[in-house]
């Protein structure tokens, strides 16, 4: 979820709010010490979907977070963990983009190369390196066996709107796979959870991969629609 792209349902609809007081009756929070159904009927429906679109996806897992910047510090966290697993305490350099925006949290902050964001809390976490979008012939250089992973938008949206070219997140994915690092997408911004399933972002790239992350918003609009019927009841003025 992402705190500024998560409003897909309106406000103060009745249904929505009787339903989250239902919830609330019985069970406001539960610490992930202990089990709640709703995260793993969720994920759950997550893989499903994503293989319905994309049978060949190499998507096994969710890991839900509350926001899009902690969203991104899990799956740097779990870049770094895969590198020392594949190349030792030396593969932990992480590899960014010019222009790129991952969030306010210090490690999402320090993959976020921008001037207004990060100076007034420099310095930044170190072993990021910067590169320009869509440089195919910097990649060599750039992504080497001291990265454990890359970030990147697809689509840049902060200042503009940037796209990364399919042989740009091809010529990407295969260096990764190569030197071992794992690439992260991070597409909080973009408008359907579908775009990573439907699109070019992981499977029509026609690469296989070694180890990929996406981190995407949840359109509950759209995913209203592929759940049960008695869930979709709960939303009767939603357009499915």
């Amino acid at each position: 979820m992402a705190g500024i792209a998560v409003v897909a349902l309106g406000h103060a609809d009745p249904t929505l709010a009787q339903l989250m007081y239902d919830q609330a009756i019985q069970l406001t929070h539960c610490s992930n010490l202990y089990h709640s159904p709703w995260p793993g009927e969720l994920a759950k429906l997550i893989i499903e979907t994503t293989k319905s679109h994309s049978p060949q996806t190499p998507f096994q897992k969710v890991f839900l977070a509350n926001s899009g910047t902690e969203a991104n510090e899990g799956a740097l966290k779990f870049a770094r963990k895969v590198g020392k697993q594949r190349g030792g305490d030396t593969k932990t350099d992480i590899v960014c983009f010019d222009r790129a925006f991952h969030g306010r949290t210090f490690g999402a902050l320090s993959v976020t190369p921008q001037p207004k964001y990060q100076k007034p809390f420099a310095p930044m976490v170190p072993g990021v390196k910067v590169g320009q979008l869509n440089d195919i012939a910097a990649l060599e250089t750039l992504v080497d066996e001291k990265t454990c992973g890359v970030i990147v938008e697809p689509i840049q949206g902060e200042g503009g709107v940037y796209e990364a070219s399919e042989e740009f997140l091809t010529a990407l994915r295969e260096r990764c796979n190569k030197v071992g690092a794992v690439l992260i997408y991070d597409e909080i911004q973009v408008l359907l959870l579908s775009r990573s399933v439907d699109n070019s972002s992981v499977d029509c790239l026609g690469v296989e991969s070694c180890g990929h992350i996406t981190i995407s918003r949840l359109h509950l609009l759209r995913m209203c629609s592929l759940w049960p019927s008695h869930w979709r009841m709960a939303f009767p003025s939603a357009q499915f």
